[in-house]
């Protein structure tokens, strides 16, 4: 019976020692869960005293579609559109439009165009699978290098631009680019033929200084010269028409006879300078004139001074091939803009961008 005893004593022992090893456990667990919850809030303190949840490349502006544009990408946008063009806080005060909207808004409205355009073409591109070639890559870290040379490193560190975000959006630019493009090669304006012609006019109604016509009280019919004056523009007109087929010079020969103000070169396809002119500018050769033209306002002399000006020709085409890729390239915007379903203005993500001002940025 003592040994049953002792055998249970010892048995009631081991298990209190079993309890009191589990329970230091226990106790040991959460002190150690504890100490870390303590670790992990001090950390967070620490982050939110270093100012590392404030920093440019964490605060979201807005986002345009999946892309999201943070702040340190929008203040190389405005010091690209600000500081490197060298736009003063005098000039932001400037009104630009009839409103009087200031340089500052409009200014703020085109540099989120230019975010959102090239976010939504970036994002087409990626859906059409176009790449940058090894060459365009090396040509971007060219362009980063060459922009970094060139603006004043304490400005980009201010606004937490680093080297790291110029070559994104750059890249993301480059593809913009390339799909632009791409498209715009479409685009493409006919051969028309451009002609020159010198036009000597003897008006038959008396000039404003201006060169608009002196009218009577109606304010419509012009008051015509006397008869001795009109006859004597007509024997100017057969002199000048004379001296010219001699290979005179039209300017001097216009300054001679006192025409200099009404006369000059024009430029124009040969359907364009209107009757009777165009017909002429179809069958006259260069150096040819016409005889004296009879008109109901004036006499008139005209001369080609070339009836193929391909270097015009080249101009005018350059001119109006750059207005319609323009066209061309917004009417494609908003059919880009709906294929990756975009709207018209960015998601803003709280007062971030409100609280912007490009006067921050020109100080």
């Amino acid at each position: 019976m003592a040994k049953k005893k002792d055998i249970q004593e010892q048995q009631n022992i081991d298990k209190s020692n079993e309890v009191q090893v589990k329970n230091k456990r226990v106790e040991n667990i959460i002190t150690v869960f504890g100490v870390i919850i303590v670790l992990i809030v001090a950390a967070f303190g620490l982050w939110k005293l270093s100012g590392e949840d404030n920093k440019p490349s964490k605060q979201l502006v807005f986002t345009v579609g999946d892309q999201e544009v943070y702040q340190d990408e929008v203040n190389l946008c405005i010091i690209q559109n600000t500081i490197d063009l060298g736009v003063s806080a005098e000039h932001l005060d400037t009104a630009t439009a009839e409103d009087g909207t200031l340089a500052a808004d409009y200014y703020k409205q085109q540099i989120l165009d230019v975010i959102m355009d090239y976010k939504v073409e970036y994002m087409v591109a990626k859906e059409q699978g176009l790449t940058l070639t090894e060459q365009e890559e090396k040509e971007v870290l060219l362009d980063v290098v060459e922009y970094m040379s060139k603006v004043d490193a304490r400005v980009l560190n201010r606004w937490g631009v680093t080297q790291e975000l110029i070559e994104e959006v750059y890249k993301q630019r480059y593809l913009a680019r390339k799909l632009e493009i791409e498209m715009l090669e479409e685009v493409d304006v006919d051969e028309v033929k451009y002609c020159t012609i010198y036009l000597m006019l003897f008006p038959k109604v008396e000039m404003n200084e201006d060169g608009s016509y002196v009218t009577e009280a109606d304010g419509e019919t012009p008051v015509m010269l006397a008869e001795d004056v009109i006859a004597q523009r007509k024997k100017d007109a057969e002199a000048a028409l004379e001296e010219l087929k001699a290979g005179g010079e039209p300017a001097e020969i216009a300054k001679k006879y006192g025409v200099e103000a009404y006369s000059g070169v024009e430029n124009n396809t040969p359907d364009s300078f209107g009757e009777p002119f165009s017909g002429y500018a179809k069958k006259l050769k260069d150096g040819e004139c016409t005889a004296v033209l009879d008109i109901e306002s004036c006499y008139a002399v005209m001369q080609m001074v070339d009836s193929n000006n391909e270097k015009l020709a080249d101009e005018i085409k350059e001119y109006y091939q750059a207005d319609m890729k323009a066209e061309a390239l917004e009417e494609k915007r908003i059919e880009w803009y709906k294929q990756v379903n975009v709207g018209q203005e960015p998601v803003f993500e709280g007062k971030i961008w409100e609280k912007i001002s490009l006067y921050d940025y020109v100080q």
